[in-house]
């Protein structure tokens, strides 16, 4: 069965009239419903009568403090689940935002280009576009401690056509689970009061929750480690994978274990070793500042990226006397930013032919694919593409001005190409844009130019 889902309710408080206008508008043309706010007492007001799935704060509002914000709506009746995003220029802030308990989700610097706020929501936040449901709703319990972590889950599961009920500890858990058995039950490896191992352990006990599928998630490297898997099997978990943004291998667990194609449940077996390894307030700590750091270190590279090709762009259009020349540089200029080796632009001629402007490191890497041809002169977005198992490309649009002028492809070895390469990519697309724009525009002048001083000469 198919079905739409709602689309989530964004909450965006900024007190740049101009900075909330392209925000609200960018958020709401990507399919969410949006609602603004110029200082934290407007959004107060605002989050009285409405409850946001998540909410974008300006640390450095006129009224109160950012953080004092986040507080403020956390101590609401339903604040606990609201997703949150700090906004700020500055360092210090985003570090102090950092560190707030029970705070936020993600970190952005300003200036924000709404494209890459757009590009955030999108991995937290589902659509609201329709989905394939599993069939009858199963009966879901998610644990988890985290309040935003617990509040993505359930939007994700829903999505998916699970009827979701929510638990923040192990015990509130077992309660619900003994009054009511799910049909499933997804819990966090680390909690604050009974590790998900523990819980597993106490639901096997209960004759009435014995055979329940139980799927484990945690976002810390070890999941896969032969060891944890084999601890996990002992505690009778169903399935122990990793926690992505969009609860992918989660959804597929379920799936699998509530249409019997995986395993049935393992028998409990003898305990399993208490260690560090389950120290539960120091690995949470530590997952959430390796988290931040990566969010930090990446908008720290993109900035610097934006700010090398716009700096280049200028003495490339000054020096060079002609769009190959021009975007050759540009294109070896964007390959040294994005880490890779090989690359090509295309340009979209008069008659909506995509034409091969220049390459480096590939011939011409859309040759051998009419349909991806296709596919790249009919959409606008980013594609990740495998044309051999030893490569991947990203197939980026180049628009200016809101005009498709063509596509960057760049090439590489990486086993995959991660949601966060792809963004990055793009963001140097949005840069390269109106670099092309311009070399065209200069081209074509110079063109002129030689035209008139040709037809001058014989006159």
């Amino acid at each position: 069965m198919t079905t739409a889902t709602p689309s989530p309710t964004v909450l965006i408080v900024e007190d740049n009239a101009t900075t909330l206008k392209a925000l609200t508008l960018a958020v709401g043309t990507a399919g969410y419903t949006v609602v603004a706010a110029a200082d934290g007492a407007a959004a107060l007001r605002l989050l009285a009568s409405t409850t946001p799935d998540l909410a974008c704060l300006d640390l450095m509002l006129p009224d109160m403090d950012g953080i004092e914000l986040a507080r403020r709506i956390r101590d609401l009746p339903n604040g606990a689940d609201v997703i949150l995003i700090a906004l700020s220029g500055l360092a210090s802030k985003l570090d102090e935002a950092c560190a707030l308990s029970r705070g936020f989700s993600d970190l952005i610097f300003k200036p924000i280009e709404p494209s890459r706020l757009t590009q955030r929501l999108a991995r937290l936040l589902p659509s609201g576009a329709a989905v394939s449901r599993p069939g009858t709703p199963n009966r879901v319990l998610l644990v988890d401690d985290d309040p935003g972590q617990r509040k993505l889950g359930q939007l994700w599961l829903t999505k998916h056509g699970f009827d979701v009920q929510t638990a923040s500890t192990a015990r509130e858990a077992l309660d619900l689970a003994a009054a009511a058995p799910p049909d499933a039950i997804v819990s966090d490896l680390v909690m604050p009061d009974i590790d998900g191992l523990s819980l597993c352990r106490a639901v096997r006990l209960n004759p009435r929750l014995a055979r329940v599928p139980y799927v484990l998630t945690s976002a810390s490297h070890w999941t896969q480690e032969p060891n944890d898997q084999d601890n996990a099997r002992r505690a009778g978990v169903s399935a122990f994978v990793p926690r992505t943004p969009t609860l992918s291998h989660v959804v597929d667990a379920l799936l699998a274990t509530l249409r019997g194609t995986s395993a049935p449940a393992p028998p409990l077996q003898a305990p399993v070793p208490d260690g560090p390894l389950y120290s539960a307030r120091a690995i949470r700590h530590l997952e959430q500042q390796a988290q931040f750091s990566v969010t930090m270190a990446r908008d720290a590279a993109t900035a610097t990226a934006q700010l090398s090709l716009l700096t280049s762009v200028a003495a490339l259009a000054a020096s060079a006397h002609d769009l190959v020349s021009i975007l050759s540089e540009a294109l070896a200029r964007t390959l040294d930013i994005a880490g890779v080796s090989s690359g090509a632009i295309y340009l979209f001629e008069s008659d909506g032919r995509l034409d091969l402007t220049c390459h480096i490191g590939t011939d011409d890497p859309l040759a051998d694919s009419p349909a991806l041809q296709r596919a790249v002169t009919e959409g606008r977005r980013t594609k990740a593409w495998a044309p051999r198992q030893d490569s991947r490309m990203a197939v980026v649009p180049i628009i200016a001005a809101g005009e498709h002028l063509g596509v960057l492809v760049l090439g590489s070895m990486q086993e995959g190409l991660d949601h966060r390469w792809l963004d990055f990519v793009a963001t140097i697309s949005a840069q390269l844009a109106p670099a092309v724009a311009l070399a065209r525009s200069i081209t074509q002048l110079r063109e002129s130019e030689a035209r008139y001083r040709l037809l001058s000469e014989r006159d």
